[in-house]
């Protein structure tokens, strides 16, 4: 009987013959695997013909050593010497006292558990999943502080909205000036501004109708568009991060869509191994399920896709070509992502295929289109 504290070799009574005492857990997980020291294998083949164990592992190990053995598995017998175990650990001098029997049974326990977190924290596609939640959240963020900046900056110097539409370079100018009385064009091309435009935003600075700001409120703005504009910084980096997870871990999938939707479509589906048993319909509609319950709820036509959507292919296709082409782009994604998991190489040919069914759906779409016209 292999236990944590060691292995106990029992007669048919139940009575202790002899015992091992183990090293670590390893060597205890080890010796559950049948992989056991040449001195314990010979005693084990030696001791009698016929001998219970309580695995199969070990069970195929033995055989494989001595073909005559006869070696046998007995649950029941395996469930009654596994309640008196801790009384056996004591009996075979494993262990002092119970309490030191009960603290090693609860050490493997954490043992295995952080075995298994630290396995779980080695999977890339976890990985790719916390990163494309984490640069939605940062989208949010920044979206929510520019929008603050807008207004905030915008009782200021109101005019600059009109002629910044890039949200990055908005902050850039407030974070530079947050007194727009020290704008000038010469300054605004330190910042990469094109001169025609600091031209522009110079005149609209100096003839401009907005509020006057406090030194305290104008550091605040300042702080609050450096921020922000860290925070693009650390979107970038993230996003280059998710490139190279994505690369590695799904390389099919990221072929088809980008690392981005890709790594939404693992997040959605929970890991790689789940996307990679999902039908083609179900990876369509993946993120629509809103909308697919609230169909089925009124016996609507159901969503035709769902963060597919976001490619670029399907978002600028006619609406009534949409579907189609999200179907062949699913049907792709679910081969994709299964040559993924089963530990496949990239499959050029795959993206290739799905480019030449999309020239065949729009070219179909397109003539079907001219006929109908006519």
């Amino acid at each position: 009987m292999i236990t944590e504290g060691g292995i106990l070799f029992l007669n048919e009574k139940g009575d202790i013959i002899s015992s091992y005492k183990i090293k670590d857990f390893n060597e205890y997980e080890s010796a559950l695997k049948g992989e056991l020291s040449k001195e314990i294998l010979n005693h084990l083949i030696n001791e009698s013909d016929e001998i219970v164990v309580q695995n199969e592992a070990l069970k195929n190990r033995l055989i494989e050593l001595n073909s005559k053995l006869n070696v046998i598995i007995d649950q029941n017998m395996i469930e009654n010497l596994g309640l008196n175990k801790v009384d056996l650990m004591i009996k075979a001098g494993l262990v002092k006292d119970q309490q030191e029997a009960l603290e090693l049974i609860r050490n493997y326990t954490i043992y295995v558990s952080q075995q298994k977190l630290k396995e779980h924290a080695a999977r890339l596609d976890l990985h790719a999943i916390q990163l494309v939640q984490a640069i939605d959240e940062i989208d949010k963020t920044i979206n929510l502080f520019y929008m603050r900046l807008r207004e905030w900056y915008g009782l200021h110097f109101p005019e600059l909205y009109n002629v910044i539409d890039d949200p990055e370079t908005y902050l850039k100018i407030v974070h530079a000036f947050p007194d727009r009385n020290e704008i000038t064009t010469e300054k605004l091309e330190e910042i990469n501004i094109p001169r025609k435009k600091a031209e522009i935003i110079e005149s609209l600075a100096v003839a401009s109708k907005g509020a006057s700001f406090d030194e305290e409120t104008s550091k605040l703005i300042d702080q609050l568009a450096e921020l922000t504009i860290g925070l693009f910084k650390l979107r970038k980096e993230a996003a280059r991060q998710l490139e190279k997870i994505m690369e590695q871990v799904a390389p099919n999938v990221t072929s088809l869509v980008g690392a981005t939707i890709g790594a939404r479509l693992l997040s959605k589906a929970g890991s790689l191994e789940r996307l990679a048993k999902l039908p083609a319909s179900t990876i369509q509609v993946l993120g629509a399920e809103k909308a697919l319950f609230r169909a089925l709820k009124r016996h609507a036509k159901p969503p035709k896709h769902g963060i597919i959507f976001q490619h670029k292919l399907i978002h600028d296709a006619p609406k009534k070509l949409r579907g189609k082409l999200a179907r062949a782009l699913a049907a792709k994604l679910a081969i994709a992502a299964r040559i993924d998991y089963y530990g496949g190489k990239k499959n050029y040919e795959l993206t290739k295929s799905f480019n030449k069914k999309v020239e065949e759906i729009k070219k179909k779409f397109f003539e079907e289109q001219k006929k109908g016209r006519k």
